[in-house]
């Protein structure tokens, strides 16, 4: 980040952006409560207008094949996906296929990949991600399966490694004897070509013992995940787990994974709140989502389900405090539920601090009507070079040579809303971009 600009200069620029105005008033306390009315978009910061009309969804569904049912289920799936190490972190999960929340049966979807090439890695073939729900008798199942060609790890002087025919499936149900979990493995053939030489095949990988190529990369039988329980049923697995030595790379080939549970009633929530998310220094570092706390499909049952995180510094550019992130859904008093986010502080370099970050999402369903509310989101005291301010009720602000802030950012969706507490450009070249607190929720319409 570049120097800070003088004490003097920079509190001038920001004095005369800020004004002597108000402070942003904001409706309602930070407790969560039904939403009273709708009110997601004031002051013109609603980014996605939409309807609150829908159509009668079971009936809809049937026309489409899909039949809705008692369970809540998820599913992924994809070819790599890239961790750690020097690697990008635009090298994410490829030929990527999701099915969110949904409790409907007949649900069908696909991504296939001729080939792709991943920046510093390697090149990956002939992959295919199919996952698809089915209700076939009493059995109710989400299925994911993915298969890869092949993927050649070349971006080493050392060697060339190629992985070939594999083949991930991860299937979760409910029939008349319960719930279930299943995986399967299938592993083709493993070859390394030195840069001089022919090509040598290697045993594959069993479970415990991974192969190791010396200073080229550690390959690993993939691990699987399963969990049957009265309410609930889960299934997880890899196909291989590559560790490339040289830059301390680690990849995730052939996922599939699968989730189902018990306990839709009479709405599909999906939601999250999670304190930091964004990139630093354009795509080369990403922020993921910190502390995530997610809304399940089926809800929670009325209980609020929290997590915590202290703080992270970012690489001394960006100190974020204390954060927490909370979600609750219920099905049992009414269909209603909130997301809600909290950062105790910001500080970009020492020139400008911002506390008190806080946004709710508020959501109620009655039959075909949703309620929004973002009541209880709130900005607390911005500090510029030790001296005090309030944020304006006017919208994006920027502070020269610092950053461009804009505050309370409401989106509108379909059947719920997503709310940025505060959303952060730094203005250092680097093209970061960094929200803060952000709280999303959804309630569909469970046909049932």
């Amino acid at each position: 980040m570049p120097r800070p600009r003088p004490r003097a200069a920079l509190t001038a620029a920001v004095a005369a952006t800020f004004g002597l105005v108000a402070p942003m008033a904001l409706a309602g306390p930070a407790d969560a409560g039904r939403p009273a009315q709708e009110s997601p978009a004031q002051d013109g910061r609603s980014a996605a207008p939409g309807s609150d009309r829908s159509t009668d969804v079971s009936a809809t569904e049937r026309r489409r094949g899909r039949t809705p049912t008692e369970f809540a289920l998820r599913s992924s799936g994809f070819a790599t996906d890239v961790k750690g190490g020097q690697i990008p972190a635009a090298a994410g999960a490829t030929a990527l296929a999701v099915i969110g929340c949904t409790n409907k049966a007949g649900i069908d979807r696909s991504n296939d990949l001729a080939s792709v090439e991943i920046p510093g890695l390697g090149t990956v073939s002939a992959t295919k991600t199919r996952t698809w729900t089915s209700q076939t008798g009493d059995e109710v199942a989400v299925t994911t399966r993915h298969s890869v060609g092949e993927v050649v790890l070349s971006d080493s002087p050392l060697g060339t490694l190629s992985l070939s025919a594999i083949t991930t499936t991860a299937k979760a149900s409910h029939d008349a004897s319960g719930f279930h979990a299943y995986t399967n493995t299938d592993l083709g053939g493993l070859t390394f070509t030195p840069p001089e030489g022919q090509p040598q095949e290697l045993k594959l990988p069993v479970p415990g013992q991974p192969i190791t190529i010396p200073n080229v990369a550690t390959i690993s039988l993939g691990s699987t995940w399963t969990r049957e329980k009265k309410d609930k049923a889960r299934a997880y697995a890899n196909g291989l787990l590559v560790h490339l030595i040289p830059t301390d790379t680690r990849v995730r080939v052939a996922h599939a994974g699968t989730e189902i549970f018990s306990g839709i009633r009479k709405g599909v929530f999906a939601g999250s709140a999670y304190g930091v998310s964004g990139s630093l220094g354009g795509d080369l570092v990403s922020l993921g989502r910190n502390p995530v706390q997610r809304v399940p499909c089926q809800g929670t049952g009325g209980e609020v389900r929290k997590s915590s995180l202290a703080g992270i510094d970012l690489a001394g550019q960006v100190k974020i405090g204390a954060m927490t992130s909370e979600g609750m859904g219920t099905q049992t008093d009414g269909t209603w539920g909130f997301a809600r986010a909290k950062v105790a502080d910001i500080d970009l370099g020492g020139a400008l601090k911002i506390e008190g970050i806080v946004a709710q999402a508020t959501v109620e369903r009655k039959g075909r009507k949703i309620k929004r509310s973002w009541d209880g989101s709130s900005l607390g005291a911005v500090t510029v070079n030790g001296e005090r301010m309030t944020f304006p009720d006017t919208g994006p602000l920027e502070i020269p040579g610092v950053a461009k802030l804009e505050p309370l950012v409401v989106e509108r969706l379909k059947t719920g809303m997503k709310v940025v507490g505060l959303r952060v450009s730094l203005l250092d070249g680097t093209g970061a971009v960094l929200d803060l607190a952000t709280a999303r929720l959804r309630i569909g319409r469970s046909g049932n």
